[in-house]
């Protein structure tokens, strides 16, 4: 049936699997999806070639009819995964930051299940952002609603996702018309190699060719940062209380953490203070660069003995029973190593609305661990989301390793140490570790970079079997960094490290020489005791800019990007907060104009206040 798509269309030739963690979804991916001419905007030239999907839950693809012409059809045929088809790799290319994306299609699915359709803006394999619009079958051909994303900076391909969790035994899904275009950019047909795997928002692409590197030597860089003038143009405000994530009360922070978690295409952003009653915070994005606390007293944790705990740290967000609603899993500390009886929450969203904390019915309650930070990531491509939860030191002398749990199809976890993640690597006092999932070798398998007080650490992932620690071929530098990002700063396709050394106090960069390879340090700055760095395009010139925090009421520090990783101009007028002290800090396109902007934390250890510094006029 024609519907009179006037923009560019998907055709069938062949399928391989993908996964896109941030939303934990596992997709179907073409591999020539892109059709060139716009007569052939549903699937009528048939579906020969499907192989089915191993993984995803989805084991028999077919042609069905759609008013006299060919569509797609999803039969569930086993219990596990979602149904969901995509366009990647990278049906958009080239694209600038500002480019608007527009996408839609036309679903039929069993009554009161939903359909969703997902842009997902890339850097090389790794997603920066994603948008979603989702609607409720109701045993009819429907039109999803028209969604619309803007580019973010850092991101030059974008990724089309539609999909349909959550599917009974039996039923089919079904899709046809799909049609969508980025600005007057142009679409090109996908290459032949293998989907890659979308990672963790706060990445960038590695890259595919492996020379080998040493560790950097100690000799002096070759550049310092930042440069010494001044930068002209536009300057940071703070948007924190004008945005509603902030009523002006300072509080103990620990992080942020963005997520569109209703699925209505806009990201939302959950703040998890430390030792404070209440819970975390949820804030839905209203639109128009204002938020809302929702939720509020909803997110109240107690130990398995009844206590109630606010010893919260990291978080992460993830669907893990592929039901399309982003649960939430946050870590909890164990005052300092002295509790045997802690509990890690994971808050289910519920198709209702709100959220249940089911940690002890999952088995992800780690009584022991001193919880630090959270990611998810697809280990094996089984098409559900794993937890690995980094763990801090006990002050008592038990163990508290970093620990690897393996989704049980939806239903539970298992601690999973035969993969070789349950070690302890500690956490500088008072501050995250980093755990952030990348894939630096392109293989399609999520490894994982993890900071910790013994050093980083790069684990890549043996083909969802294992892991394996390969930071001493990196070139990474050696001591306790107390935090640090992999991010592309120089245009290069390759991972660049930057980050603070805690053992020197010092702000380094050592720029990739291969995927997972990283060579001498490039620049260096000594700073008063640094707590994290956050990377994004922050003035809208096209270059990653370093945003540090140094800690306690230390000035903080703003380097504007030249898009060679090596030189920087330093801000000269930056919003300081005037109490508490800095802690942490999160990219977040509040506003959605394509640049970042940055929350930053300053109730470490103190009541602080929060910040959310954009450039309201970028460049």
């Amino acid at each position: 049936m024609r519907h009179a798509p006037t923009l560019k269309s998907l055709a069938i030739a062949s399928i391989a699997t993908t996964t896109v963690m941030g939303g934990g979804s596992l997709a179907a991916s073409f591999d020539a999806a892109v059709a060139t001419s716009l007569s052939n905007p549903g699937f009528e030239s048939g579906l020969t070639g499907w192989a089915p999907l191993a993984g995803t839950g989805v084991a028999l693809v077919q042609d069905v009819v759609h008013s006299g012409a060919n569509a797609a059809a999803l039969h569930r045929t086993k219990a596990q995964g979602p149904a969901a088809v995509s366009d990647s790799p990278d049906m958009f290319t080239g694209l600038a930051t500002g480019t608007t994306c527009t996408a839609s299609a036309w679903v039929h699915g069993p009554t009161g299940l939903k359909a969703t359709v997902k842009f997902v803006a890339k850097s090389g394999a790794t997603t920066v952002k994603t948008s979603t619009k989702t609607l409720t079958f109701n045993g009819l051909w429907q039109q999803l609603p028209t969604l619309t994303m803007v580019m973010p900076s850092g991101a030059s391909t974008a990724d089309l996702v539609y999909t349909a969790p959550a599917f009974p035994l039996g039923q089919t899904w079904n899709l046809d018309d799909t049609s969508a275009s980025c600005g007057a950019s142009s679409s090109s047909s996908a290459p032949t190699s293998s989907a890659p795997t979308s990672t963790a928002p706060t990445s960038s692409a590695p890259t595919s060719t492996a020379p080998t590197s040493t560790a950097p030597t100690s000799t002096a860089p070759t550049s310092t940062a930042p440069t010494s003038s001044p930068p002209t143009g536009p300057v940071p405000t703070d948007q924190a209380i004008a945005s509603g994530l902030y009523d002006g009360n300072p509080y103990h922070t620990y992080g942020a953490f963005p997520y569109d978690y209703d699925n209505d295409g806009l990201q939302d952003v959950l703040m998890a203070p430390h030792n404070v009653t209440g819970g975390p915070r949820l804030f839905r994005n209203d639109g128009g660069g204002h938020f809302t606390h929702v939720f509020k007293g909803g997110f109240i944790s107690r130990s398995p003995s009844g206590q109630i705990r606010n010893d919260r740290h990291g978080c992460a967000w993830g669907d893990v029973d592929n039901d399309g609603l982003p649960d939430l899993f946050c870590t909890m500390g164990a005052n300092h190593g002295t509790l045997t009886d802690k509990a890690n929450e994971l808050w289910i969203q519920q198709q209702g609305g709100g959220f249940v904390n089911q940690a002890v019915a999952w088995g992800v309650t780690d009584p022991l661990g001193v919880g630090r930070g959270a990611a998810f990531l697809d280990v094996n491509h089984d098409g559900f989301l794993d937890p690995f939860v980094t763990n801090h030191t006990r002050s008592d002398g038990q163990a508290s390793p970093n620990r690897l749990y393996i989704n049980q199809g939806g239903a539970s976890f298992r601690d999973a140490p035969e993969y070789g993640l349950d070690v302890e690597l500690g956490a500088l006092p008072g501050n995250q570790t980093c755990d952030q999932v990348v894939d630096f070798n392109q293989d399609s398998w999520p490894d994982l970079f993890v900071c910790g007080h013994t050093g980083l650490k790069l684990y890549r992932n043996d083909s969802g079997k294992s892991f394996t620690d390969v930071t001493g071929s990196s070139g990474l530098a050696t001591g306790a960094w107390r935090h640090a990002v992999l991010a592309d700063l120089n245009h290069d396709g390759l991972l660049d490290i930057t980050g603070i050394n805690g053992a020197t106090s010092q702000f380094w960069i050592q720029l990739g020489t291969g995927p997972g390879t990283f060579g001498p340090r490039v620049v260096t700055r000594t700073i008063t005791a640094g707590r994290q760095v956050g990377i994004g395009d922050m003035n809208g010139d096209g270059n990653q800019d370093v945003y540090i925090v140094t800690g306690n009421l230390n000035p903080d520090i703003l380097l504007l990007g030249s898009g060679d990783g090596r030189n920087f101009t330093e801000q000269a007028s930056l919003p300081q907060a005037l109490s508490g002290a800095g802690q942490s800090v999160t990219p977040f396109d509040y506003d959605q104009n394509g640049t970042m902007d940055m929350i930053v934390m300053n109730g470490d250890g103190t009541d602080g206040p929060v910040q959310l510094l954009s450039f309201a006029n970028p460049s």
